[in-house]
């Protein structure tokens, strides 16, 4: 199969994942959509490796360091209130271990992944490292709204504190040095349109939870 038609697949199926999820958590049937949540993380990340043109031990390298790094930090986050603030997952995102969701590590994988590589590599590494992670923590800021009106997690007193989006910086540095060290070696044109979708998909449901 070409490139090209990898990529036109992983959109079609990415645009009716996304789309159905909008519908479906909007729906008097929410309830089930969410707990599909996961499904939507693991298709989704399947679909960016799938679209990883030169695929070879780097990007195995990479996507374990991606999910035990954030996992990590969740780690901290959940049980000892370090790095991002207070805060308990919910039960949308699926099996925990330590409190901390499997797919949590997932996720972070996808946005280390998918950021990294729509990004130019030509870019001076400070440059790409702060454009990257300042990109993760916007991402985050549009997830935010919709991950608590969702139960994909829950903070005290229910308002995100400042910390949250240092501690998403910090960590997204990190991960970007560790993205750009892996030199992963290939290109994925598809990334660009998940996030495009993505983004869409956070937009829609904060516009539709004003009215």
């Amino acid at each position: 199969m070409t490139e090209v038609n990898k990529q036109n697949i992983s959109i079609a199926v990415i645009v009716v994942l996304y789309a159905v999820g909008v519908f479906g958590l909007l729906s008097p049937w929410r309830h089930l959509f969410q707990m599909a949540t996961p499904i939507t993380l693991f298709i989704s990340a399947c679909l960016l490796i799938w679209n990883h043109v030169n695929k070879n031990w780097k990007l195995v390298w990479f996507g374990g360091a991606a999910f035990v790094v954030g996992f990590g930090s969740e780690y901290l986050g959940v049980n000892y209130q370090l790095i991002f603030g207070n805060y308990q997952y919910g039960a949308t995102l699926g099996i925990k271990f330590w409190n901390v969701p499997l797919m949590i590590g997932v996720n972070w994988f996808i946005t280390i992944y998918s950021i990294g590589s729509v990004l130019p590599s030509r870019l001076p590494l400070s440059l790409f490292v702060l454009i990257a992670a300042g990109m993760a923590v916007a991402l985050d800021w549009l997830m935010e709204p919709v991950a608590i009106a969702y139960d994909f997690w829950s903070w005290q007193n229910g308002e995100v504190p400042f910390s949250n989006y240092v501690g998403w910086f910090g960590v997204s540095v990190f991960l970007f040095l560790v993205f750009k060290r892996a030199d992963l070696g290939g290109r994925n044109k598809f990334a660009i349109w998940f996030l495009i979708v993505e983004s869409l998909f956070f937009v829609v449901l904060n516009a539709a939870s004003r009215f």
